[in-house]
């Protein structure tokens, strides 16, 4: 409540009255009348600038009285459209695209139009599920693909990775079902769903055999992030490099950013500096096996990407 309320006679003398938690003060009039509309900032509100644009807030003398609150920190507060799109963007994080309204905008119930990040499934989802900790349905394995779907991420994959498609083993039933394959080195390849999309399983003589130095090589340098961590990952590969890197991505919530990649025809380039790196006394392997399964070996801080680029050049001049 508002201390002193009969010393309080002119519109005037209101201006510099403070909330009892210390949160709202009044700082001016935007319109004198019965109902005399003050302007109103918070210590918390008015710094989010995004939301609230104006950074200030208006509501009269007795909503104040009645202990309302004209910003967020009001227990139901009116938001609108836009600022709630905002507040979604924001509880989406990492985890979700959000694409706009799936319906008519009616408060946290509406639906929205959501993607996920992970596997790309799109559904509607309110923000108040979402701020409740509820995912992608896919991921969690309550969605059963139809067989197009299914098929069409196994396509996905053996376009990048050079495969020749086959097929599902007698129809894809479920994530267990065994799906087929063409290797152009090493032949026929079978394997489950599940482990071909979900496990990143590929062929098994291409992954006995490693890195090549007879065929042309990409050294790459990607920064992953996941909320306010991040860390950059350096590392070679055979394949197209965006290959690579989706294979890393399948494995962990981080979401990639490229840096700089460079791609030589003498395949033993890139191996050259990647050894040159892991023997330089640089800190490396700073991520755990479980945070980023493919590659944890070879992360560095991200504050060491000026010290990794500068041995990258440092390498090449040696090998010449």
């Amino acid at each position: 409540m508002i201390e002193n309320k009969n010393k309080l006679q002119k519109a005037e003398d209101f201006i510099g009255w403070k909330s009892p938690d210390g949160k709202l003060e009044v700082i001016g009039i935007i319109e004198k009348s019965k109902h005399t509309k003050f302007k109103v900032t918070c210590t918390e509100c008015s710094k989010d600038l995004e939301l609230f644009p104006d950074g200030y807030f208006v509501i009269t003398k007795s909503q104040l009285d009645r202990g309302q609150k004209p910003c967020g920190c009001s227990k139901k507060p009116n938001w609108k459209c836009w600022q709630f799109l905002i507040l979604a963007n924001r509880a989406a994080k990492d985890s979700f695209i959000v694409h706009g309204f799936a319906e008519e905008f009616k408060g946290a119930k509406t639906k929205l139009d959501v993607e996920c990040l992970k596997d790309g499934y799109r559904w509607q989802l309110s923000y108040n599920n979402m701020k409740s900790g509820r995912g992608c349905p896919k991921c969690a394995g309550n969605i059963k693909l139809t067989e197009q779907e299914a098929l069409q991420k196994c396509v996905d994959i053996c376009k990048e990775m050079n495969y020749d498609i086959i097929g599902f083993i007698g129809g894809y039933k479920n994530c267990y079902t065994r799906f087929e394959y063409n290797c152009k080195i090493h032949g026929k390849q079978k394997v489950s769903y599940d482990n071909f999309v979900n496990g990143g399983r590929r062929c098994r003589g291409c992954a006995k055999s490693g890195y090549s130095t007879s065929k042309h090589g990409t050294f790459y340098v990607y920064q992953w992030t996941k909320g306010g961590h991040s860390f950059i990952k350096f590392g070679i590969t055979n394949q197209k490099e965006i290959a690579r890197i989706k294979q890393q991505k399948r494995e962990t919530e981080y979401n990639y950013k490229k840096v700089w990649s460079a791609t030589f025809e003498d395949g033993s380039i890139p191996l050259h500096i990647e050894n040159y790196i892991k023997n330089s006394g640089i800190e490396i392997g700073i991520m755990s096996k479980e945070e980023f399964p493919r590659g944890f070996t070879e992360t560095v801080k991200t504050y060491d990407l000026y010290l990794l680029e500068s041995m990258v050049i440092h390498s090449i001049n040696s090998y010449i």
